[in-house]
């Protein structure tokens, strides 16, 4: 019936026909639903489940019913008897109903008050819904009623453990009225809900007053926690926000969970930290103080308490673990109090006190007295100490929104199998408590849970491996079983029990000892007696000479037990235990046939047990456990009060600046303040990790380590933690091993295995911490190649190196090992992966990855070893073609570096691979064309200009960078850009490399650059090849490309001149290559002149040689960028020409020399016509002039001190000759030349430039000793080399000897071939620089005082040395004036292709320069006459004695250090005027009027002084003194000399040779240049011109005094002079002998006269000649009889008129 009633109430309020307001029961009274209610509780009482269950849904309905109002006492009521169903239902299904009604009543009453907070606010569809709609307005004044007097019930004696409500305290009212009013009815219902099972839960158990615990007690506070679990669960901003509920958290709540958080049962402590972490969840902001009391004062202080039992630890580990894994709960704990001054450092604690449980368990693995149940726990605790630490940095990943924030990947399936794992135990745990409450349950509960199968083998495992953890009492039973018990299933199991045991070796007693460790013997005889029959045969089976047999081992072991409990029985009296006697007797006859054991046997075995007592591990433990569970009751008690008086001291919490504060900190980011977190955490952090890792075999344990380094170096790589991020790394990294040679364990293959995923998931914020990485990875590289069989240092070590002989044959055998389990565990894919993700790094990233793979290559590289080294080329081959340019050269910077440095090392191989790595890199670079305006790829080609530069480098290192040069060259010219500048360096570079080999090679890529690829690098643009368009039309980036395309030129001319050697050195150049590289000048002359090179548009300069630009001073803008492209090729050639290198060849000499001025003047004369007058000046300033000056003065060859003993006779006959005008471009010789250079195998494809044939012709000439005609050198091309005939020069090194004439030549021929075209501007800027270079070397420098010095040579002899401006040797003064004669010839040559206009001015300039030379000649000859005179005569005054007050910079004899150089102007002056003589004739008929005269004054002025001198007694006597000197002899034995020999060879060197032969000289070109201009006045002038009359004077004067002088010495002189005297005769100072030869040039003048012209002067000539008929001279002789048949016999009619002579005569 009460179920059928209670079924109808049910569903009469279900069906809305139940409707009352509710009664609070203030007046006494019970209203109409209060009496339902108090009927239907009364169905609690009934012993029925079924009606329990019906009172439970019917009160559930009528509670949730929107029609009916059930508030406060009837409320609790309900909610009461419901509780108390809960707690006597004997099923779960009934529990499980009760539990679920009071849920959804605490839901019902909680939800209507959030509703009705709602609708307050103005939310009126929410409030609809949720307040019931069926209560009167006197339900809602009664919720604004104050709380007051809870008894609503009478009947609390039926329920003892429910919630009584028998009334609140004046305390609870007083605190109650000083809240404040309610809200709401509903309000008032949540509050003291809330309330009754707070003080419900705090209630003590029986149990913790060490006595029995009640269940039901238990239920009760485990019940109302878990309700109180729900409502935090259900609970919304109403409950979390109400003052008067922040109170009942304060007060009741906290109270409660301090008091059962601390609890011995797990569940309730379990319950309580879950409510914790709701409520540091959901009232952080206003249980500050309480959060903090429980975290330091109860948690904390838990896990360091040695007394805590392992249980609560865990408990609070969870709880940890829980609080940690929000973010934003640690962070705002972190805010809340690590960053309060006020509070304590909360986060701070909890980490340092979980680092160290954590790693505790290594400090109790190695403590002698830990038991292996307490490493277990202490193992456990570790465990989840770690998950915690985990946990933690899972957290501040989720902050930062990092991978391995969530719980997925990796580490959550470490965790999962650790869960599982956990269950596993958990559930043996389970097993164990069944095990020891009934042994049948147990070992099924173990069956069915797979530990153990149903087999006596498997059983008796089962039992021996966890004999610590089950029963031994237990397992006693289970092996002391009858035998017939489940069919002699035990009596199997315990047989194989003992079979597990090994007692060998062992004494008898420690053997029982052992035996009895892992169970309990049982009480009965029969059971103990099948235990240790069993246990006599295995332990005599095993040790076999101890008994005789088992029966006694048998006797024995049952004596030995019995002794045990004798001896340490604390019933048994002292007085009355066993002695040793005793013992011994009881043992005797116990042996076979009645024999006895030895007593010290027996003495032992008392000794041993009398010291030591068997015990079980379990009493041992059971009785410390119990002293340290009543140290920890003491702890907990004092803890808990300690608590409890912080909660009474807490603050108050209305203060609005603190409630501002938290509002602050509450909006703060997790993410910012992760980085503060975990510098405070990662300190204690890794030591743990690394403590853990380092003696933990255990794998969960293992994995979580992992975990926390790798979450720890993700954070501390995005927080910029680089202290914290490499301090994680190294420490991850030694525990690889791979750094030393020891066994390896699966957790270090496992730390390679994390340590190389770290690399590529955080490879990007690494930084620094890439090294050891890099490291470990190059040792993985190492083993790799160990367990393949191959010797990683072998192909690269060098003999003797350390390597060789530093792994021993064990080492090398371990590494084997390692490499194999490595090689078998870890992909090698994943450490290429490594390598290729690094394509995915940053700029930033990828720099600092390469500088790190460079350390340690670098590193490696000293071994040597190069696997960093090729993964550096690997990367550098995945990054090349992806990564920007700039970004690229900024990567390369250190990695071409790097590469340079290691092509440079001693060991062959790896330099010979850094260098082929380079050339691999170098074509993939390559492949992709440089944009204009960049420079990448002269930046990535620099490691082999480095290596090419490095002298430490090999020779085959650097003929391999020359041989890769060459490789790109062949293969990729037509995508080289900035990257010419770097090959025309290396080719620079090798041209002064001392091998010999490389100097080839390189010039040999230079050749076949020319020939094969000369169209990549001379490119032009189609806008560029219009002539039409100005540089000013280009646009900003043409203009640019213009600039490099020049720059690139002028860098491959200066390659190919670094091969012309130019300084003297200890491994010369081939002269070979040095002429080869000058015709590839002439090549660029060409390129230049095709304008198939064109100057750079802007950016010249003239003050660094070596810079872009660099032109010549004084030109305009234009001409300074057209020469900026031809300075450095002339400037290079002009070194060449003033090369102070021996260049010697076949007896040739000064080859480089020729060749490069040879070089320069086919260039010059082949494209002279592309410069202007600027360009020229400019040219002959700082090329020309300066070169051939340099090399004149440079030469310190014997040809510099040679010295004529006359003008006319030279000593110099070896110097060379100028060479002759080349032949036009047309020339067919030249076209022959040119196809049969072009027919040879080697020759290139292209045709050769007017200049480089000029120039390849000129060096075959050279070559084959040719005369200089070009148009031939075809035909010297056929010779054979080796067969062609050189004349062999006595002075082949001289520069003066045979460069400087054809050096000097080459004026003229720019004279003839360009400087005349340029009319006047040609005579005024560029001939004057001609003729000073002329008068330089000719006359020399005019100086007014002449100062000597006395030196010693190098033969010990003293000379005097002139110490003022440079003077030309006679040499030089012989070439000079030799040229001065060519110019004369050229200009006079060149009259006919120019006007007439300028045909006077440039013979009147070049003549009027003639004469100013000689007449300065003639006065630096009368200066130094002076001097040598002055310094004679003051030599003599010195000499007598005489007093000289005379100031003077003249010593003793220098006027003979004076001679030389007047013997040398004196040279000068003959060489002149015999050039003039040879052009008389031009300049009679061209010379304009008053030129002709300035040169017969010049002539006249120089024939005065010479006669004047040779007069000079005192110059005489000096000269003489000179030659005294010279020779070594006296006057007497000149005398007598001159008395035995009239053939003149001691006048040589004598004043009156020189001065006698410039005299004559002088005469002999005035009378030709007088004759040729009487020749060219008009026959039928009557007037007589100047020319006639001073040509008659001159003739008169020279014939009076040669007859004369042919009179007085003529008799004297050697006949064989006469015979030749016209050659010979200035051999001997005589003026007859001098003479002869301007008399014979008299004779033929007057020979060529007209009859008129002679008729009016042969009263003057006829005397003369017939004198002449007695002269010695048969030359002589027969011009006079020539004169009188042509001219005086025509006059006398002695000859036929016939034959008359004409003019021609």
């Amino acid at each position: 019936m009460s179920e059928m009633a209670l079924e109808c109430i049910t569903l009469l309020t279900n069906g809305r026909y139940v409707s009352a307001p509710g009664h609070d029961g203030r007046d006494g009274g019970l209203s109409f639903l209060g009496y339902v209610v108090e009927s239907i509780t009364r169905a609690s009482e009934s012993p029925s489940e079924l009606v329990q269950g019906c009172m439970a849904k019917a009160l559930l309905s009528i509670m949730t019913c929107p029609k009916c109002g059930v508030h406060e006492a009837a409320m609790l009521q309900a909610v009461r008897s419901t509780f108390h169903v809960y707690l006597v239902a004997k099923t779960g299904p009934g529990k499980e109903v009760a539990r679920r009604t009071l849920v959804d009543m605490l839901k019902c009453v909680f939800n209507r008050m959030e509703a009705y907070d709602v609708m307050a606010q103005g939310s009126e569809d929410v409030a609809i819904a949720a307040v019931p709609s069926g209560e009167d307005d006197g339900t809602e004044g009664t919720a604004t009623t104050m709380t007051t007097n809870g008894s609503v019930s009478t009947k609390a004696d039926r329920m003892p453990t429910s919630p009584t409500a028998t009334g609140t305290t004046h305390n609870d009212a007083t605190v109650a009225s000083s809240i404040g009013m309610f809200a709401s009815q509903y309000h008032t219902d949540s509050y003291l809900l809330f309330r009754a099972l707070c003080k419900l839960s705090s209630k003590t158990l029986p149990g913790d007053e060490n006595v029995p615990i009640d269940p039901l007690a238990l239920n009760s506070k485990i019940l109302s926690l878990e309700l109180i679990l729900a409502v935090f669960e259900h609970c919304g901003e109403a409950f979390r926000n109400g003052e008067k509920f922040i109170y009942a958290v304060q007060s009741y709540l906290c109270v409660s969970l301090l008091k059962n958080c601390m609890s011995n049962q797990t569940n309730v402590a379990h319950l309580s930290l879950k409510i914790f972490l709701l409520l540091v969840k959901k009232f952080k902001t206003h249980l500050k103080a309480e959060i903090e009391v429980f975290v330091a004062n109860i948690f904390l202080r838990v896990l360091e308490s040695p007394n805590s039992p392992f249980e609560q630890k865990v408990l609070v580990l969870e709880a940890l673990r829980a609080l940690c894994a929000d973010p934003q709960m640690l962070t705002q704990l972190f805010l809340n109090y690590d960053c309060d001054f006020d509070a304590v450092n909360l986060y701070k604690d909890i980490v340092h006190h979980v680092t160290r449980i954590s790693a505790k368990a290594c400090a109790s693995s190695t403590s002698a007295t830990a038991t292996k149940r307490d490493m277990d726990q202490e193992m456990d605790l570790s465990r989840t100490g770690l998950e915690v630490l985990v946990v933690i940095l899972r957290s501040f990943l989720k902050a930062l929104d990092l991978p391995g924030g969530s719980s997925s990947g990796f580490a959550e399936k470490i965790v999962d199998a650790f869960d599982k794992k956990r269950t596993a135990e958990q559930n043996f745990e389970i097993g164990m408590v069944k095990f020891t409450l009934s042994l049948k349950s147990g070992l099924l509960f173990f069956i069915d849970s797979g530990f153990v199968k149903l087999d006596a083998r498997d059983m008796a495992r089962f039992l021996y491996e966890n004999k610590d953890k089950l029963d031994k009492t237990q397992t006693g039973e289970v092996l002391g079983k009858e035998p017939d018990a489940a069919f002699g299933f035990f009596l199997r199991v315990l047989y194989h029990y003992v079979d597990l045991m090994n007692f060998e070796g062992l004494m008898f007693d420690d053997a029982i000892r052992l035996f009895l460790s892992g169970f309990r013997l049982p009480g009965e005889a029969q059971k103990i007696d099948r235990i240790m029959e069993k246990f006599a045969e295995r332990f005599t089976r095993q040790n076999a000479d101890v008994f005789p047999s088992a029966d006694t081992a048998f006797i024995l072991a049952f004596s030995v037990i019995m002794l045990n409990t004798d001896l340490h029985n604390p019933s048994i009296k002292p007085e009355r235990r066993m002695t040793l006697e005793s013992f011994i007797r009881n043992n005797r006859g116990i042996s076979v046939d009645g024999g006895d054991l030895p007593e010290e046997f027996l003495s032992g075995i008392f000794n041993r047990i009398k010291e030591r007592p068997f015990s079980l591990k379990e009493d041992d433990e059971a009785r410390q456990k119990d002293k340290k569970r009543e140290k920890f009751r003491k702890e907990r008690e004092e803890m808990m009060a300690a608590s409890e008086q912080l909660f009474k001291k807490r603050p108050s919490k209305h203060n609005s600046k603190r409630r501002s504060h938290e509002n602050s900190i509450d909006a703060v980011s997790p993410g910012d303040v992760v980085k503060p977190m975990f510098d405070v955490t990662w300190g204690p952090l890794i030591g743990t990790l690394s403590q853990v890792l380092e003696s933990s075999s255990n794998e969960t344990s293992i994995a979580l380590c992992l975990s926390g380094f790798v979450y720890s170096i993700r954070i501390s790589s995005h927080s910029g933690m680089s202290l914290a991020r490499n301090t994680f790394v190294n420490s991850l990294a030694k525990f690889t091993t791979l750094g030393s040679i020891k066994e390896m364990k699966s957790k270090n293959i496992e730390c390679i295995r994390t340590l190389l995923s770290i690399a590529i998931i955080d490879g990007e914020y690494l930084g620094e911490s890439w090294s050891p990485i890099l490291q470990c990875i190059s040792q993985l590289g190492r083993l790799h190649l160990f367990a393949s069989g191959l010797d990683t240092e072998d192909p690269f070590l060098q003999p003797g190196s350390p390597q060789l002989t530093k792994i021993s044959d064990a080492a090398r055998e371990m590494e084997e090992n390692n490499g194999k389990a490595v090689l078998a565990a870890v992909n090698e894919i994943l450490i290429d992966k490594v390598f290729s993700s690094t394509v995915t790094l940053s700029a930033r990233g990828i720099v600092s990855f390469i500088d790190q793979l460079i350390a340690v290559s670098d590193a490696e590289i000293e071994g040597p070893r190069i696997f960093s080294l090729q993964r550096l080329v690997e990367v550098a081959d995945y990054n090349m073609n992806i990564r920007p340019r700039l970004t690229w050269s900024q990567i390369w910077e250190n990695m071409g570096s790097h590469f340079a440095k290691v092509g440079c090392h001693e060991n062959s191989m790896v330099s010979m691979f850094a260098i082929d790595a380079l050339r691999q890199l170098s074509f993939k670079f390559l492949e992709k064309p440089e944009l204009s305006d960049f420079n990448f790829q002269r930046l990535f080609l620099k490691p082999f200009l480095v290596i090419m530069e490095n002298p430490e480098s090999r020779e085959d290192t650097r003929e391999l960078v020359l041989r890769c040069v060459d490789n790109i060259i062949r293969s990729l010219a037509h995508n080289l850009r900035s990257g010419w500048k770097i090959f025309f360096s290396i080719l620079m570079r090798s041209s002064s490399d001392p091998s010999t080999k490389i100097n080839t090679l390189g010039l040999a890529i230079l050749q076949r650059l020319l020939d094969e690829h000369l169209n990549e690098l001379c490119r032009l643009t189609d806008l560029e090849s219009n002539d039409d368009i100005g540089s000013e039309e280009l646009s900003s980036l043409e203009r640019r490309q213009r600039n490099t395309n020049a720059e690139d030129f002028v860098g491959l001319c200066r390659a190919s001149l670094s091969f012309v050697q130019t300084e003297e050195s200890e491994n010369p150049l081939p002269i070979g290559l040095s002429m080869r590289a000058l015709c590839h000048t002439a090549c660029y002359a060409d390129l230049i002149a095709d304008q198939r090179v064109l100057p750079p548009v802007s950016g010249y300069q003239c003050n660094e040689p070596m810079s872009s630009g660099f032109t010549y001073e004084g030109l305009s803008e234009q001409e300074s960028l057209e020469m900026a492209i031809w300075r450095p090729l002339l400037d290079g050639l002009a070194a060449g020409v003033c090369s102070s290198a021996s260049s010697i060849s076949g007896g040739v000499g000064c080859l480089v020399q020729r060749g490069s001025l040879m070089a320069l003047r086919a260039i010059l004369l082949r494209h002279g016509k592309l410069f202007s007058v600027s360009q020229w000046s400019a040219i002959l300033n700082f090329v020309i002039l300066p070169a051939i000056q340099i090399g004149a003065e440079n030469d310190s060859s014997p040809v510099l001190k040679i010295l004529s003993d006359s003008p006319s006779v030279s000593s110099l006959d070896f110097l060379g000759e100028p060479l002759p005008l080349p032949p036009s471009c047309d020339d067919e010789g030249l076209k022959k030349f040119a196809a049969m250079a072009q027919s040879e195998e080697s020759s290139p494809s292209r045709n050769l430039g007017n200049a480089e044939l000029l120039v390849e012709a000129s060096f075959a000439d050279l070559r084959h000793g040719g005369d200089g005609d070009l148009s031939k050198a075809y035909s010297l091309k056929k010779k054979d080399a080796e067969k062609r005939v050189v004349d062999l020069q006595p002075f082949p090194d001289s520069w003066i000897a045979t460069t400087a004439p054809v050096a000097l030549g080459m004026m003229s021929d720019l004279i003839s071939e360009h400087f005349l075209d340029l009319g006047e501007q040609g005579r005024e800027k560029l001939w004057p620089l001609v003729m000073g270079q002329l008068l330089r070397w000719s006359i020399g420098a005019s100086q007014d005082n002449v100062e000597v010095e006395k030196v010693t040579d190098d033969h010990g002899n003293e000379i005097f040395v002139d110490m003022e401006e440079w003077q030309p040797c006679e040499a030089l003064v012989r070439i000079g004036c030799k040229e001065w004669g060519r110019c004369l010839q050229r200009v006079a040559s060149a009259i006919s292709r120019l006007s007439k206009e300028e045909s006077r001015d440039w013979l009147s300039v070049v003549t009027s320069h003639v004469s100013d030379a000689l007449t300065t000649n003639v006065t630096l000859q009368r200066r130094l006459i002076k001097n040598v005179v002055h310094a004679k005569l003051e030599a003599i005054g010195l000499k007598s004695g005489a007093n000289n007050s005379r100031n003077t910079k003249i010593i003793d004899n220098t006027y003979l250090g004076l001679l030389p150089r007047l013997k040398i102007q004196c040279i000068a002056s003959h060489c002149l005027q015999q050039h003039i003589s040879t052009v008389a004739d031009e300049l009679s008929v061209i010379a304009p009027e008053p030129q002709p005269s300035r040169v017969l004054d010049a002539l006249e002025e120089s024939r005065i002084l010479a006669c004047n001198a040779r007069e000079n007694n005192d110059l005489a006597h000096a000269f003489q003194e000179a030659c005294f000197e010279q020779w070594g002899v006296s006057v007497d034995q000149v005398d007598a000399a001159l008395l035995r020999s009239n053939s003149g060879a001691l006048h040589r060197g004598t004043c009156p040779i020189f001065f006698l032969t410039q005299e004559a000289s002088a005469a002999k070109a005035e009378i030709l240049l007088l004759s040729c201009l009487y020749r060219q006045l008009p026959h039928d002038t009557g007037s007589v011109s100047f020319a006639e009359s001073l040509l008659m004077e001159r003739i008169k004067d020279v014939l009076t005094t040669f007859l004369a002088s042919e009179e007085k010495e003529g008799p004297s002189i050697d006949p064989n002079i006469w015979r030749n005297a016209n050659e010979s005769g200035c051999q001997v100072a005589f003026f007859c002998t001098s003479f002869v030869g301007v008399v014979i040039n008299i004779l033929e003048t007057i020979l060529s006269l007209d009859g008129d012209r002679f008729d009016r002067h042969k009263g003057t000539l006829f005397p003369l000649l017939c004198s002449l008929v007695r002269t010695q001279s048969d030359e002589i002789r027969h011009l006079v009889c020539e004169i009188f048949r042509c001219q005086v016999g025509p006059l006398i009619n002695a000859a036929d008129p016939g034959s008359r002579p004409t003019e021609s005569c």
